[in-house]
This record gives structure tokens, sequence and C-alpha cells, in this order.
């Protein structure tokens, strides 16, 4: 998630907290942190549990393996199977982890794992 960081080179300071409070002012009730791979989905249930408090209700991520992240499936140290598995049980946990969506799976099952 972009905070603040591009390319190693600091473009401002991390604001995500002032970003929120503003988008709930406006009346923006809902958002959803997407996450384009097993890494992310990690890091995006982290991101809405801690700020769940602050913002309740607010925050929702998502579960998937973006096209640009296939080779993800082929270098995971378990393997493809695995990483495919892990991915499942996280799913299977949506409700506690605030899982709100499943996407983009159908190109790195198709070419990796069936």
């Amino acid at each position: 998630m972009f905070q603040g960081q591009y390319h190693g080179r600091t473009v401002h300071s991390p604001d995500l907290r002032a970003v929120l409070q503003r988008a709930n002012k406006t009346g923006v009730s809902r958002i959803m942190a997407t996450a384009g791979s097993l890494s992310e989905v990690g890091e995006a249930t982290k991101l809405v549990s801690e700020l769940a408090a602050e913002f309740p209700g607010m925050l929702a991520t998502t579960i998937g393996v973006h096209p640009t992240r296939v080779s993800e499936f082929e270098q995971y140290e378990q393997g493809p199977d695995a990483y495919l598995q892990e991915l499942r049980n996280l799913a299977i946990r949506h409700a506690e982890l605030n899982i709100v969506a499943i996407g983009e799976m159908g190109l790195g099952m198709a070419s990796c794992c069936w």
C-alpha cells in the first residue's frame, strides 16, 4: 500500500488516517483494501484489523492473485498447491479477517495448479 514512499523515495509522509478521516467526512462509508497476492492479503487484513476500532465498519479487504503475480504460485517455498491452500485457508476465515470479496483467481489457478 502506498504510504508516501515511491521507488525508495519519500514523496510525502504517511497520511492514511487523514485520508480515511476525510473520506468519512465526505460520506464514504466503506473502503476495500484490495490484495493481489498472498503476502498482500496478510498486509491488508493486518491494516484493516489495526484500523477497525478507529474506523468501525468502514474497512474490508479482498483475497486473490492478480494476473501480474501468478509467478508467485511457482515461487512459493512450499509449492503452488500450498500457495493455493493458504489462500483457501484465509478465505475460510473471511468473516474473522473481514475479507469481503474473492477475485482474480482464475488466471493463477488455470496456469499452474489444475
